[in-house]
This record gives structure tokens, C-alpha cells and sequence, in this order.
């Protein structure tokens, strides 16, 4: 059974780099282009493992393109950044 949420099916066995990419491709130009550059700006970062970059596309497949793109290219830059100094800030607190 598949949930329309997130996607989540106990009996499929999938590859998630090909449905990920599925997904980005039902996305406008304009929108995938910020998704993937949101994506190697965190990968950067930190790693993301393909099956919840896979569940993070099903979430946000049914927000229109307008929508995605103003979120992201809004919020960009200060989420990095504060995401940046927080993980700088942990390493040096566990260090």
C-alpha cells in the first residue's frame, strides 16, 4: 500500500536516484534548477541519502512551481547560513 503523502510503499523495492529524478522532471525549468542548486548547496554540507532526498520530492509534489521557487529562492541563503553556522558551531562544541 502507498502512502499519497509521502510516498512511503512497504512492498516496492525502488531505485530512488531514478524516481527522484522523475520527480524534478515533472518540475518547470525555473524550479528545478533552484531545487538542484538547494540540493548541492546542502550536499556540501552535509549528505543526504537518496531515499529521504526521494521522500522530500514526493512532499512538495503536489506544491505548485510558483510556490517552491519563491519559498526557496526567499529562504535560501539565511537557511545555509544559519544551517552552516550551526554545524560549525556543534563540531567546535564537540571537539
Amino acid at each position: 500500500m502507498k502512502c499519497p503523502c509521502c510516498g512511503y510503499d512497504s512492498s516496492d523495492k525502488r531505485d530512488y536516484d531514478k524516481k527522484s529524478s522523475e520527480l524534478l522532471n515533472k518540475r518547470d525549468d525555473r524550479t528545478r534548477k533552484m531545487l538542484i542548486h538547494v540540493i548541492k548547496k546542502i550536499s556540501k554540507i552535509e549528505s543526504i541519502p537518496k531515499k529521504d532526498l526521494y521522500y522530500f520530492l514526493q512532499n512538495i509534489s503536489s506544491v505548485s512551481d510558483l510556490f517552491v521557487y519563491s519559498g526557496l529562492d526567499d529562504e535560501l541563503e539565511l537557511v545555509l547560513s544559519e544551517w552552516s553556522m550551526t554545524k560549525s558551531n556543534l563540531w567546535l562544541w564537540l571537539n
